[in-house]
C-alpha cells in the first residue's frame, strides 16, 4: 500500500504526554533515498521532545488552558455537492483539518473524496427538514487543531435569484499549547532553547526547567538567559507573548503568501 506512495522506508515515533500516547510521526523515503541513519533518528527525538512540551494536555498552573489565541479565517465557495469552486489555499488546509480526523499515507488517497463529502454534508444543511431552503447555518467544531465555527450560506446570482454556489467562511480558534508550538518553531531558537521558551510561557521556573529536561540547574539557567538575549526579554512573562505573537505573525504570513498565488494566477 505504501509502495504507491513511494515509501519504502519508514522513520516512526510516538508522542507522548507522560506515558499517555497521544499521537505519532512518521517520515518516509522512496526507493531511490538514502536510508535513516543515526543523525535522522536524533532528529526524530528531538521533534517529538519538542512537540511534546507543546502539545501537553496539562494545563499551566501558572495560567488555564486557553483558546483563540491565534484566530484565522478563509472564504471559500462551493457547489451544492461539495465541490470546490474557488477558495485560498489555507482555506483548503482548513477543510482538510476538519475533515480528515486522521492524516496518513494510508489515508492520502482518500482525501479528495472524504473532504467533498464533509462539504457536501455541510452544503445539505442549507435544507429545511420540509426540504424548505436556509439561507445561512452556523456550526461549531471541535479537534485537537482548535475550535472552528463553519458558517455556510447561499449565493444569488446577480439578479438574486438562486444558483449551484454555497460560501463558506471557515475560522478556527487554535489551542494556546499549540500557538505557543509554533511560536517557538518560528522564533530562531536552537532545538534545546525552543524547550526552555514553551516551559517559561507555562511559567516554570528555572529549577522545574532542568527537572523536565534533565539539565543541571546551572545548565538550566544558562539557556534561560539564551532565551533571553535571543527573544530580547528582560522578564519571564514577555516569553509567553513574543511566543503567541511570533505565532500570529505565521498566520499573517500564510494570508500574504495566498494573496501573492491569487495575484500571480497561481
Amino acid at each position: 500500500m505504501l509502495s504507491r506512495l513511494d515509501a519504502y522506508q519508514i522513520l516512526y515515533g510516538v508522542l507522548r504526554d507522560g506515558s499517555r500516547p497521544i499521537g505519532q510521526i512518521s517520515f518516509y523515503r522512496g526507493a531511490r533515498d538514502p536510508e535513516f541513519g543515526r543523525r535522522d533518528q536524533e532528529m526524530l527525538r528531538g521533534l517529538l521532545r519538542y512537540l511534546s512540551l507543546g502539545l501537553r494536555t496539562e494545563p499551566s498552573r501558572a495560567r488555564p488552558q486557553a483558546q483563540a489565541e491565534v484566530v484565522e479565517e478563509w472564504l471559500g465557495i462551493v457547489a451544492n455537492d461539495g465541490t470546490a469552486i474557488s477558495a485560498p489555499l489555507n482555506w483548503s488546509r482548513l477543510v482538510r483539518l476538519l475533515a480528515m480526523e486522521k492524516v496518513a499515507p494510508r489515508t492520502a488517497h482518500e482525501e479528495l473524496r472524504v473532504v467533498t463529502e464533509f462539504l457536501r454534508r455541510i452544503c445539505t444543511r442549507l435544507h429545511g427538514p420540509d426540504g424548505a431552503p436556509i439561507d445561512q447555518v452556523d456550526s461549531q467544531h471541535d479537534s485537537p487543531w482548535g475550535q472552528f465555527r463553519i458558517r455556510a450560506f447561499r449565493l444569488p446570482d446577480g439578479e438574486g435569484r438562486e444558483q449551484d454556489r454555497v460560501g463558506l467562511l471557515i475560522g478556527r480558534r487554535e489551542p494556546r499549547a499549540l500557538a505557543l508550538a509554533r511560536g517557538a518553531g518560528a522564533s530562531g531558537l536552537s532545538p534545546q532553547q525552543r524547550e526552555v521558551a514553551l516551559l517559561l510561557a507555562d511559567g516554570k521556573s528555572n529549577l522545574e526547567i532542568a527537572r523536565t529536561l534533565a539539565l543541571k540547574p546551572n545548565t538550566a539557567s544558562y539557556h534561560v538567559k539564551q532565551v533571553f538575549a535571543r527573544l530580547r526579554l528582560h522578564n519571564r512573562d514577555e516569553v509567553e507573548h513574543v511566543l503567541l505573537h511570533l505565532a500570529y505573525e505565521g498566520i499573517v504570513e500564510l494570508g500574504r503568501d495566498d494573496g501573492a498565488r491569487s495575484a500571480t494566477g497561481e
